[in-house]
């Protein structure tokens, strides 16, 4: 189940002896442990029966000891269990039977908490998901994915209304367009204007404004502008950030699309000895000097054949995310690096 169904379902009197989170937003698989450990709080008194593993470190001896240990001064241990991919990688047969062997059946006093990393979506599906099926009956999967553009206004009110502002619409909009889709971020920019909102409550948009800042059209500026510098490196890093963060792979291909067709108009200035950065800003829509003759810049790089070129590529690329083609994941790095090389 997802975040938001396990936090519908979950009972503080009624914890289990295990959980595994497949962890892509770590807000969110944050957010899991500590619920699970604010209810088992008086079980575990405080400390004395909580702790944290590292499944790089930690062997599948260590790992078994620490959850049939009887609980001190208290009622039941609390044993999350970090990196459970490494943990897991590193097990034999005779290894991975005995863990299966205790999910199947697990110690009662005990509540284990297993953290797979998911971000590579396909090989948490294809090798990790699999430990799901030993907790069937015994314990809870959650799956911590990343959230999508729709769902940013609903976790933008939702954190907003958790500190206490009430934001009216106009800023909830503007937030939910320029904080992107990771939750931490929305939640590191909201405490910053809780903080304002604490010294006077009557918050406006150009108050957010100045606090909150462009985060995501910062983010997309940075990787437009490794794709004109040739930089296929810094290009490919941005891209896995954003995809990893949510951003919709059409979406990255229309703003590629607007962005080569900005540079194909200063090109076109260019060659009439026009392109000033005070023009190309009418056409970039930026006031900002250096920005601009980094664009007319960025134009110089590429000669017109293969900039009239790029556009049937990108026209190809989104009828294949659209009908059903390879993911953006799959698709997107081998065009942004055929972009770069241009």
């Amino acid at each position: 189940m997802d975040f938001d169904e396990w936090l519908k379902s979950f009972k503080t009197d009624n914890i289990k002896p295990l959980y595994i989170i497949a962890a892509q937003e770590y807000f969110l698989t944050r957010r899991v442990v500590e619920r699970i450990k604010e209810a088992l709080r008086d079980e575990i008194q405080g400390e004395t029966n909580y702790k944290r593993l590292d499944g790089v470190e930690v062997g599948p001896a260590e790992l078994l000891e620490a959850v049939n240990t009887i609980p001190f001064f208290g009622s039941r241990r609390l044993i999350v269990l970090d990196s459970a991919c490494a943990f897991t990688d590193r097990l034999g047969a005779k290894e991975r039977e005995s863990l299966r062997s205790y999910l199947s059946s697990p110690n009662p006093a005990t509540t284990l908490v297993m953290v797979f990393d998911a971000t590579d979506r396909r090989k948490w599906t294809d090798k990790y998901r699999k430990w799901t099926v030993d907790i069937e009956g015994q314990g809870d999967f959650i799956d911590c994915k990343v959230i999508y553009e729709n769902q940013v206004p609903g976790w933008v009110r939702r954190i907003a209304d958790h500190m206490g502002m009430r934001l009216n619409q106009d800023i909830l909009d503007y937030l939910s367009l320029h904080l992107g889709t990771d939750i931490q971020t929305i939640y590191t920019e909201l405490e910053k204007l809780a903080v304002r909102a604490a010294r006077d409550p009557a918050i406006t948009l150009k108050d957010v404004q100045e606090i909150v800042g462009d985060r995501r059209q910062s983010d997309i500026f940075t990787f437009q502008h490794h794709l004109g510098e040739g930089d296929t490196a810094a290009a490919l890093q941005m891209l896995d950030k954003l995809l990893a963060e949510g951003e919709e792979g059409h979406r990255l291909l229309n703003r590629m699309f607007y962005y080569f067709k900005q540079l194909m108009l200063i090109k076109e200035l260019d060659g009439r000895g026009q392109a000033s950065p005070g023009n190309v800003s009418k056409i970039t829509r930026n006031r900002h000097g250096k920005t601009n003759q980094m664009f007319i810049e960025e134009s110089r790089r590429f000669s017109e054949e293969a900039l009239l070129s790029v556009f049937p590529r990108l026209l190809q690329a989104d009828v294949e995310l659209k009908t059903g083609g390879p993911r953006a994941d799959d698709l997107l790095p081998p065009l942004v690096a055929e972009l770069c090389r241009r």
